[in-house]
């Protein structure tokens, strides 16, 4: 008798399961487009907010990239674009 852990199957789930995080951000989300656009403009504040307490000590710039990649895989490439319009004209 096999063992289920040593299966060639239990490590292909493994490697789904590894990947399902990502696999959940890209797909559209349950909720409703306006708490989808809530969310993503939350995450914006909130990471402005940050850039603007640490000044030019800390930049993050680069944490700016998660909400214009929410918004494009849930709500499309338009909005994608004024999100990323808008964080741009921030920083």
């Amino acid at each position: 008798m096999h063992d289920s852990d040593s299966s060639p199957d239990s490590s292909s789930a493994r490697r789904r399961r590894d990947f399902s995080v990502w696999t959940r951000l890209a797909e559209m989300p349950a909720h409703s487009r306006a708490l989808s656009m809530g969310f993503i403009a939350g995450m914006v504040g909130t990471i402005a907010l940050v850039d603007y307490v640490t000044d030019v000590h800390i930049s993050l710039g680069l944490f700016y990239l998660i909400p214009i990649a929410c918004s494009v895989a849930w709500l499309g490439w338009r909005a994608g674009s004024v999100v990323a319009a808008s964080v741009f004209w921030r920083v």
